[in-house]
Order: C-alpha cells, then structure tokens, then sequence
C-alpha cells in the first residue's frame, strides 16, 4: 500500500531530526533505495485475521521476509536490519 508506506516514511523522518547524517527513503518495491545503507528498517507483513494462531502468522511473514530480505541485502549488504512485523515475540 503506497499511501502506509508513505505514512511510515514521514514517521520517521519526523523522528529523524535528532540524529545528524540522516536520510529516509521509500520507493515501493525498488530497492534501490535502499542500496549503501547502513540500517534498513522493514515494516512489512501480513495483518492477523480473527481466530488465526500466531504460528500461522508467522508462517506468512517469514515468507514475505524470505522475498524482502534478499533484495535488501543484494543492495546493502553491510546493513543492519530492523525487522518491525508481528508476532514479535516468536521472531525474536
């Protein structure tokens, strides 16, 4: 979804006037946006439906990592990732 990606983009560019050397970037799912970084946040996953255990939650979400994080890292791969999706709990 193009406009919460963008809503996420300026979330954290708001919090990113404390910090120095800082530039935050979206661009859907060209990850060339991401290439050189250092820390790479994602924010991606599936939304837990009504009655869905949380083991098969994260069934999907390590499939959608599994196509996310490959890209990052063909672009940056030094970086540190940050991984913000649910169940966060079993993930870490």
């Amino acid at each position: 979804n193009a406009d919460k990606l963008d809503g996420e983009t300026q979330d954290l560019a708001h919090g990113s006037a404390f910090h120095q050397n800082v530039r935050i970037k979206s661009n859907g799912s060209d990850y060339t946006a991401s290439a050189k970084s250092h820390l790479v946040i994602i924010t991606a996953g599936v939304a837990q439906k009504v009655g869905e255990s949380r083991l098969a939650l994260i069934e999907k979400n390590v499939q959608v990592m599994k196509t996310i994080i490959p890209n990052v890292l063909a672009h940056s791969p030094n970086a540190a990732i940050c991984i913000v999706s649910n169940p966060v709990d079993i993930m870490t």
